[in-house]
């Protein structure tokens, strides 16, 4: 998932397992928007790097999607969920000039507490979801490793289902 996708990816894990079904074997996240308080300190500093982003509307948005329910609730803002139990893999890649990199970052750190194998792709320069700008070599650089973490996740989980 990407940008608000990728938040959306994660509270569906989460409530996948809540309810006691499988997850995935693996998260494939782009820039995710994970905190849609958008209140971390470190936030003014990447909008100022983003250029793009802006907190005033996407806190708008973001009061408009949540209809009333808090902002930090976890099933909005996965940031703030528990991450026992998730996928044994994720991959996240964010741009240095990305209002989320703080989150992200926080993101990656609550990942790997919590047992999940994380591939970290922090982009010098690169700007919201960098990746969908397969005209840029970093863009490109970046799909291949996606592509190449995605066949290894999924070589792991064949193994697993031969052995299980």
């Amino acid at each position: 998932g990407g940008s608000a996708g990728g938040g959306l990816a994660l509270a569906t894990h989460r409530a996948l397992l809540d309810r006691g079904a499988d997850g995935p074997s693996g998260l494939l996240l782009t820039a995710p928007w994970v905190d849609l308080v958008l209140a971390a300190p470190e936030l003014a500093a990447s909008e100022k790097a983003d250029g793009f982003l802006r907190r005033s509307w996407l806190g708008w948005a973001a009061r408009l999607y949540a209809a009333g329910t808090p902002l930090d609730d976890p099933r909005l803002s996965p940031i703030h969920a528990s991450f026992a139990g998730f996928a044994p893999a994720a991959h996240l890649d964010v741009g240095t000039h990305d209002l989320f990199l703080p989150d992200v970052r926080r993101l990656r750190d609550k990942l790997a507490a919590a047992g999940v194998d994380v591939t970290y792709v922090e982009q010098p320069g690169g700007r919201h979801t960098y990746p969908l700008f397969l005209e840029r070599p970093e863009a490109q650089a970046t799909v291949a490793a996606q592509a190449r973490w995605l066949r290894r996740v999924e070589t792991l989980q064949r193994v697993d289902e031969r052995q299980g």
